[in-house]
């Protein structure tokens, strides 16, 4: 048995990586199933869960360019395509979220409760890959995991995300800013640690430096 977590910089193809390497292997990909289960235990709603999860997406740059690409996408009839890894309209309803979540409040210790039980259980389960959400740091100690970190640069990381979702790098880079506020932010709110320590993870990969299949290999082969 063994389980494999994956975090990284927004942009550094944390989930394409994820996807891959569960294929690879024969092991059953996890990302938002994570929050649809902590939200099923709460008795709650995975929108009031994102906005938990995103308490950084903020300031007006980021808000303008997220209005203007949404509006776009949902003219072109783009909107809310369930299979973008990078999960623009989900980032917008996360926002939205935010706004609406006062009559279903669920405090920062229950959130914290329900997600770590749920990344524990699944990891119990055996042979998964866990994408995002602190998995590393909830599952440090578990001796039958593999945790690896991926960043890469800034530029690569925009275009990525304009190549994936449709935009302009110009508005991928606005849009990776308000997402990585959020990132940095849940790992320091709710863990107290630094998000890309070294030292929470077996693997740190650079995606800009490696292709893709070549860091699928190096994960596979790392079990």
């Amino acid at each position: 048995m063994a389980i494999v977590t994956i975090n990284g910089q927004r942009g550094s193809g944390a989930p394409e990586i994820g996807m891959e390497v569960a294929a690879r292997l024969g092991y059953t990909y996890l990302d938002r199933q994570v929050l649809g289960e902590a939200a099923k235990r709460l008795g709650t709603t995975e929108e009031v869960l994102e906005a938990k999860e995103n308490p950084a997406i903020s300031g007006p740059r980021v808000l303008s360019a997220l209005t203007r690409i949404i509006n776009r996408m949902g003219a072109s009839g783009a909107l809310g395509d369930p299979f973008s890894p990078f999960g623009l309209s989900q980032d917008y309803r996360e926002l939205m979220a935010g706004r609406a979540a006062g009559s279903l409040h669920i405090d920062d210790d229950q959130f914290l409760e329900a997600t770590v039980e749920v990344i524990r259980d699944l990891a119990d389960s055996g042979e998964v890959v866990i994408v995002g959400r602190a998995g590393n740091v909830i599952l440090r100690n578990h001796p039958d995991a593999l945790h690896v970190g991926l960043v890469s640069e800034n530029e690569s990381r925009a275009e990525v995300v304009a190549l994936r979702e449709g935009i302009t790098t110009e508005e991928a880079t606005l849009l990776m800013e308000g997402a990585e506020q959020a990132r940095l932010e849940y790992f320091r709110r709710y863990f107290n640690v630094e998000a890309d320590d070294p030292m929470g993870f077996h693997l740190m990969l650079n995606t800009h430096l490696l292709p893709r299949k070549r860091i699928v290999d190096i994960i596979a082969g790392s079990l």
